[in-house]
């Protein structure tokens, strides 16, 4: 939509020498602007479909009367579903712990992503700088339904060092949340596998592990309903064995109500959905006293 747009490079892989087999697989040798970044991960999100970036969707009078609408522009399928999904997940560990980029982990939700640490070429040198970084994560939130791809990226970062995972996954944290509160997309209902600190305070306690599992698909209303059913449960038993249930995704109402039939001392920051909780899933109580639950987007 927008001219100017500056062409990526890649030479013709016919001309790469055995170096360039090296350094092109990780970065050096080619180059990409941002939106084309966004596009590719926006395609690696969707299923492997290709589109033609929008910078405007459409233009309305004051009146709410359609002036012009664009449509959705595919440009070609560039990958099937499989791959689609196996990339993914690859991406989705990256925010985990163990990944490069744990700061860009949302929580409440499932992001997925990758950090990026390029050195900067010095035309007078001829040369990759040693001191000078392009530092960027680009990811995309929530896993399960992917609404947005997100690219965020400093050039020469000067403060708190200079790799992607540290300096900008924070900012692709902050902007996802915001995002996310103001389009009102409710966290996914979930008690993942993936929570080990309940795991490990239920396996101190000789109990019995129980977790119920979404996976990174689009649900139905009636799969909805089924896991929030399962969870309500697994809430009200981690409340009667003393250990702190995670409460992330509930709505206003359903803290009111927890609020109410378990005489909860519990503080309500914001509005719409936990987002937030004090102390973490998992943790032994013996009051409910200094409880706090951060909530965000529209019920």
């Amino acid at each position: 939509d927008l001219g100017g747009e500056v062409t990526g490079y890649v030479k013709p892989y016919k001309t790469w020498r055995d170096i360039e087999f090296s350094n092109i697989s990780f970065g050096q040798g080619i180059s990409v602007n941002g939106i084309q970044m966004v596009m590719a991960y926006a395609a690696i999100a969707n299923g492997g479909n290709l589109y033609k970036p929008l910078i405007v969707k459409k233009i309305t009078t004051a009146g709410d009367r359609v002036v012009s609408e664009k449509t959705k522009d595919l440009v070609k399928k560039v990958m099937d579903e499989k791959s689609s999904r196996a990339l993914m997940d690859m991406l989705y560990n990256v925010t985990q712990p163990g990944g490069t980029a744990k700061q860009a982990h949302v929580e409440g939700y499932l992001s997925a992503g990758k950090t990026g640490t390029a050195q900067k070429f010095n035309n007078e040198t001829g040369a990759y700088s040693d001191h000078e970084y392009i530092s960027s994560f680009i990811g995309v939130v929530p896993v399960n339904n992917p609404r947005y791809a997100i690219y965020v990226v400093y050039d020469s970062p000067s403060k708190g060092g200079y790799y992607g995972g540290i300096v900008a996954a924070p900012a692709f944290k902050a902007i996802a949340e915001k995002t996310l509160s103001s389009a009102g997309i409710a966290p996914p209902p979930q008690v993942e596998e993936k929570e080990k600190a309940t795991k490990t305070a239920q396996k101190k306690k000789g109990k019995k592990v129980k977790a119920a599992v979404v996976e990174n698909k689009v649900m139905t209303p009636e799969e909805i309903k089924k896991i929030n059913h399962k969870r309500w449960e697994l809430i009200q038993e981690s409340l009667k064995n003393k250990t702190v249930p995670d409460l992330r995704g509930l709505s206003m109402r359903e803290v009111l109500k927890l609020i109410r039939e378990h005489h909860l001392d519990l503080k309500i920051d914001g509005s719409g959905f936990v987002i937030r909780q004090t102390p973490p899933a998992g943790s032994e109580f013996t009051s409910t006293n200094g409880w706090n639950v951060v909530m965000a987007g529209r019920s």
